[in-house]
């Protein structure tokens, strides 16, 4: 709570005001009354009313006050204060997380946690895994202190509502994080020097796996039979070079007469923050391809990245045009090298499969899920015009002032 003035520049009239009143009833005194007894002690008479002129009269003094707080009047003050607003219209923070349950690959414990929440209230926590809703009464303590819920699905993307008397109070999604998921990366062929330093750096990628699943295969071989992967899913191949595909059949090499730049053709989900400025690309193979297959890059209208996806078993196909090393680009000693084939790991790691001890679900975004927290509501800013109790208290002070004079003349007399 404050006081604020419209007219804050006209506050510099109550000192001035009250200087000059003062300086002004100094000299103000009340009339000398000299009774016939008196004449007795003309020293005690003169003596007393020395005395009587030191001080003025208390009505004047009220009339002083009276002015000032005119003048303070004059300027429009205001009280001004901020409306309280109650426990149910707070914003609510909401704070999740899921884990995998031991030993099952169905259902994840989710612990749940907010505030500020009212005492003694319940909650409504709902929980939408794919096409299935569940919901959960909780108490104010049991979110305030944290909370198990079990046995919710195990979907990829968990959102989660908190809820009272029908009103969302905050929602976020969570997304299974796949951080601790490790990619097996394989070679057929000589391994490339560039690949290995490469992966070697990255602490998710296992060399050389078991795993059949969420695998990363480099393959420079000119004679490479693709149906040796039939059974791989959820993977990425990268051929090189002169190494067939399918859809793809590598034809001639061709050597550039000035090296160039490639130039970036698409933007797909790999390419994200992946800048060709600075690649020099010296020869390349040129290749053959079905309609299955897409450039990403290339260079003098001859493709030099491409892509191709096949759906039903999660398999991203990547062929390059020629060997990674300095006779043929520059592209391993380039910082887009190691942004693209991190877009790549991290593809792997977010395709679906399932549930492994140690998987988490963390919130993610909320505009990128789709979830919306309920805004925060600003405070009501309340104001209230002092000016008419003032105008009252100057005239309580100017009616005590004239009954003061009243009273003085009736004793005269």
């Amino acid at each position: 709570m404050n006081v604020i003035f419209l007219h804050p520049e006209l506050l510099i009239l109550a000192p001035v005001v009250a200087v000059g009143g003062w300086l002004l009833l100094r000299n103000v005194s009340a009339p000398e009354i000299i009774f016939p007894i008196l004449d007795f002690w003309p020293e005690d008479t003169l003596r007393s009313a020395g005395r009587q002129k030191r001080f003025p009269e208390w009505p004047w003094m009220l009339i002083l006050l009276a002015a000032i707080l005119a003048t303070i009047a004059l300027s429009s003050p205001r009280l001004q204060w901020r409306s309280v607003r109650s426990a149910a219209s707070s914003s609510v923070h909401l704070l999740a997380l899921a884990r995998s349950k031991p030993g099952s690959s169905e259902s994840v414990d989710v612990f749940v946690k907010a505030a500020p929440v009212h005492d003694g209230s319940n909650y409504t926590l709902v929980i939408a895994a794919h096409h299935r809703i569940i919901r959960r009464l909780i108490s104010a303590t049991a979110l305030t202190q944290g909370c198990d819920v079990t046995f919710v699905p195990a979907a990829p993307i968990l959102t989660i509502a908190l809820m009272q008397n029908n009103h969302t109070l905050a929602q976020l999604a969570l997304s299974r994080s796949s951080g601790m998921l490790k990619v097996s990366a394989h070679f057929i062929g000589s391994p490339p020097p560039a690949f290995l330093r490469l992966l070697a750096a990255m602490p998710s990628i296992s060399f050389h796996g078991h795993i059949r699943k969420h695998g990363l295969w480099i393959i420079h071989q000119r004679k490479f039979n693709p149906t040796i992967l039939r059974g791989i899913t959820d993977s990425a191949i990268i051929l090189l070079g002169d190494t067939p595909g399918p859809g793809l059949r590598p034809q001639a090499e061709l050597m550039l007469t000035h090296p160039q730049t490639p130039a970036t053709v698409s933007r797909e989900r790999l390419m994200r923050f992946v800048s060709s400025s600075g690649i020099m690309v010296k020869k390349l193979i040129q290749a053959h391809f079905n309609s299955s297959w897409y450039p990403l890059m290339e260079v003098d209208n001859h493709t030099w990245l491409a892509q191709s996806d096949d759906a039903t078993r999660h398999i991203t196909w990547l062929w390059l045009a020629g060997q990674m090393n300095s006779s043929w680009n520059t592209w391993p000693h380039h910082a887009s090298f190691v942004i693209f084939f991190a877009n790549v790991i991290a593809q792997l790691q977010s395709l679906p499969g399932s549930v492994r001890q140690g998987h988490w679900w963390r919130s993610t975004t909320l505009d990128a899920a789709g979830a919306q927290a309920v805004p925060p509501i600003t405070p009501k800013v309340k104001t209230l015009n002092i000016n008419i109790f003032m105008a009252v208290l100057i005239c309580a002070c100017l009616l005590a002032a004239i009954f003061g004079f009243v009273n003085v003349n009736r004793h005269v007399r």
